[in-house]
């Protein structure tokens, strides 16, 4: 339930803030004066699509606030649940739910549970024959039977693909074999083993400096083991100095044979240095390196950039030509499936039809039950199942036909033209589908219901909103006396000129404001005894 609405900055309204109860609520003002800024901003932090020209002239920032109370999965402790909404001159939105930040997509959801907005793009909707699918289908709550469907759909579209693509003429199947076996030829003829390109690079750049290599070797020998003066020549001399003092203390030992041990491991990196400077270059060898580097950037080129990609590429090439060869065989087994498939999906449209079918005439029964309330006891209402081909949302095609005339068949909603009529049909429709949808808002806001209605239409249109609002909180904008007359609480909203530009302002009426507006929506400024009268006769 929505229990309040405050407002800044929004086009001509400063604040306001609206405190709402259960029951029936109306909104109610002159022309002009600023009643669909409320719906404005309910649209606002609700997460609807809102520009910047309504953020108030000089304003920072345009900001719109609803508390709900009731039970809701984002809901505090104390069912509490406050939604909020900055809008910014630069299209920036901050957006909380209960203090936590979210994105305006993210408000929308929470806000699309709590509350539904019906008005003029709502009526449209329901107009529109694309719509009407979605409309029977959120009626009778099939979402298992859809899911089903869908599924068995899926598996007979994936089938027939592969079927088709099994199809592909023999010529086009030997091309492609051609071109598989020589990409797979060429391949396996090189044989790429995964690191092998490192491990022939260090290679190559070994062979391709070997020189340099060899001479750095020989002076490093000589350096570790020249003739006289060499890193050889001062360990032996040291290891000799310390072997002197050793037997007089152990730490000379231990430190002659460290120096011993280096003088072990000099010798043997020497030999080492030694084999390396008398090392040859390899031509041959550097040729067959660089060769076989040239056959693996090509196939990495080619291929995929590695040599792991290039083996997994071979893999899908080598499954690829499977496939076809055994083509004719896998379309014989698909051929089957395929009819197994077509039962499946077949039996699945039947069940979710029927489910639909069932939902239509109930649909048809309540609105026709609605419109008689409405002063409306002759007009027909259908839902029209016909069968078309296989699709993703199944095998129906759903239309509303309504007849307002006894003596006519039924039309499709479409060609209704009369706005009263045409107001009281949505009405009703609106107040079934919501009904009968799975997880309804708790709140319902009918804004431009009453167009084109007056008098007794107007009188049962109220009733109507009166009786919904026994299981919904509803909130209606409304221009009619006869609508708020029905109402349990009434708010006005009035716009004046400060001097320095307009100013609306949120005024929630008792018992005695309520006659004088009822009165002014009777009489316009001519309120006099007989409306004030009037007025109140209305409102027992």
């Amino acid at each position: 339930m929505l229990c309040r609405l405050a407002i800044s900055n929004i086009a001509v309204i400063d604040k306001a803030e609206i405190t709402l109860q259960d029951g029936f609520t109306v909104l109610t003002g002159e022309t002009g004066a600023g009643k669909s800024l409320v719906i404005d901003a309910i649209t606002m932090v609700l997460g609807g699509r809102t520009g910047r020209d309504i953020i108030r002239a000089g304003a920072k920032c345009a900001v719109a606030e609803a508390a709900f109370f009731g039970k809701h999965p984002a809901a505090d402790e104390t069912d509490m649940l406050l939604l909020r909404r900055e809008l910014y001159p630069d299209g920036r939105n901050l957006c909380s739910v209960n203090g936590r930040m979210v994105t305006v997509a993210g408000l929308k959801e929470v806000g699309d549970s709590l509350l539904a907005l019906h008005g003029q793009h709502d009526t449209e909707k329901l107009m529109h024959k694309a719509n009407h699918l979605d409309y029977v289908d959120g009626f009778a709550k099939d979402d298992n039977e859809r899911e089903v469907y869908k599924e068995a759909y899926r598996a007979r579209r994936d089938l027939l693909e592969e079927i088709e693509s099994l199809e592909q003429d023999d010529g086009e199947k030997l091309r492609r074999l051609d071109m598989l076996r020589f990409w797979i030829d060429e391949i396996e003829a090189a044989s790429p083993v995964p690191g092998e390109d490192a491990v022939l690079e260090e290679t190559r750049d070994r062979l391709r400096h070997s020189e340099k290599i060899r001479l750095s070797a020989a002076r490093a020998y000589g350096a570790l083991c020249g003739e006289e003066g060499s890193a050889r020549d001062f360990l032996s001399a040291a290891a000799r100095a310390l072997d002197d003092g050793s037997a007089y203390d152990p730490r000379l030992k231990e430190a002659a044979e460290a120096v011993r041990d280096a003088l072990y491991q000099t010798e043997e990196t020497a030999g080492i240095l030694m084999d390396i400077g008398e090392e040859e270059t390899d031509g041959q060898a550097l040729e067959e390196a660089e060769e076989r580097l040239d056959v693996l950037h090509k196939l990495k080129s080619k291929y995929g950039g590695t040599i792991e990609a290039v083996l997994e590429h071979l893999d899908s090439l080598r499954q690829e030509q499977k496939s076809i060869e055994t083509a004719d065989e896998r379309l014989k087994e698909c051929r089957i499936r395929l009819t197994e498939a077509e039962k499946t999906l077949s039996e699945a449209a039947a069940v979710l039809s029927e489910k639909r079918k069932k939902a239509a005439a109930e649909i048809a029964a309540r609105v026709e039950r609605e419109l008689a309330a409405l002063d409306m006891e002759k007009v027909r209402f259908a839902v029209d199942i016909r069968p078309k081909e296989y699709g993703e949302s199944g095998a129906d095609s759903v239309e509303f036909f309504i007849s307002t005339n006894p003596a006519e068949a039924v039309k499709p909603l479409s060609k209704i033209a009369s706005g009263s009529e045409l107001s009281r049909i949505c009405l009703a429709l609106q107040t079934v589908l919501a009904e009968g949808a799975d997880r309804a808002p708790d709140t319902m806001i009918f804004d431009e219901i009453d167009t084109g209605i007056s008098g007794r239409a107007a009188q049962k249109t109220g009733e109507k909103l009166r009786a919904l609002a026994r299981r919904r909180q509803i909130l209606c904008v409304t221009h009619l006396p006869q609508i708020a007359a029905r109402a349990d609480a009434q708010f006005r909203i009035d716009k004046s000129d400060t001097g320095s530009g307009f100013s609306t302002t949120v005024t929630a009426l008792n018992a005695e404001g309520r006659i004088r507006e009822i009165a002014r929506m009777i009489s316009g400024d001519s309120v006099t005894e007989r409306t004030l009268q009037t007025a109140e006769e209305m409102l027992k």
